[in-house]
């Protein structure tokens, strides 16, 4: 009897082991689902996600090292393990014709972007902490921002055609996260003067722009089109837009 006992013993032990080097170490996890009403909650009626490449980093300054990269299955679930403490962040590239949608607690914690790739906000994870709502939520849902840039020379607000059209001028798209304007995208204008943002998650945004030397904001047009102007003047080469939804 007493060696059936201790085979007992030994045997829960055995199972005990694995269970406690699977708890060493914080968590991060989630799903990727599919926002299919556009209300940004998930519930029984919107379906998962495969196919998405969720990558964890490790954040320490300005440096971002890799940890580990996976692709949600049918399930959609995610599953990063045995993490020391510190910060992290989240980076995902979707399926194909699929955006991220807007942040929201419980339901997604990805930015919103231009195309399938995207990234979280940086987050802390405490030791032996357990994050497990991390969730990349997508839709198929996407608007798109084209705007031109331009020479105002009479001042007016607007663009006559004989007005230049200014090349290779930086923008920056901005989204408000947490009381702050994040940079999203960014991009300059071509060849003849049009900035484009495709595949843009439907949202609220601002647009800046730097204009070259000797070029200075100019005054506010009267409508808010792709041949008026939309920067608020600063008097300085450096403006940024009211908040518009797109």
């Amino acid at each position: 009897m007493r060696n059936v006992q201790m085979h007992v013993l030994l045997f829960l032990l055995l199972l005990l082991l694995p269970a406690c080097a699977l708890a060493d170490g914080g968590q991060v996890s989630g799903f990727a689902w599919v926002d299919g009403k556009g209300d940004l909650t998930f519930d029984e009626k919107d379906s998962t996600l495969r196919g998405v490449q969720v990558s964890l980093f490790r954040v320490q300054g300005e440096e971002e090292a890799l940890v580990e990269k996976v692709t949600t299955s049918n399930d959609g679930a995610f599953l990063f393990a045995n993490l020391p403490a510190g910060d992290y962040k989240l980076s995902v590239t979707l399926p194909k014709n699929y955006q991220p949608i807007l942040p929201r607690e419980g339901s997604s914690v990805i930015m919103p972007a231009c195309g399938a790739d995207s990234a979280s906000a940086v987050f802390s994870l405490a030791e032996n902490q357990v994050l497990d709502t991390m969730h990349v939520g997508a839709s198929k849902s996407s608007g798109y921002i084209k705007a031109y840039v331009f020479h105002d020379a009479n001042a007016n607000g607007g663009r006559r055609t004989s007005e230049e059209l200014l090349r290779n001028v930086p923008t920056e798209l901005l989204y408000e996260y947490n009381g702050e304007w994040i940079v999203i995208a960014s991009a300059s204008s071509d060849k003849d003067g049009c900035v484009t943002y495709w595949d843009l998650t439907p949202g609220t945004y601002r647009l800046s722009v730097t204009l070259p030397d000797p070029y200075i904001v100019g005054p506010l047009g009267e409508k808010i089109t792709g041949w008026y102007n939309v920067i608020v003047p600063a008097d300085s080469n450096r403006g940024i837009s009211a908040p518009f939804d797109v």
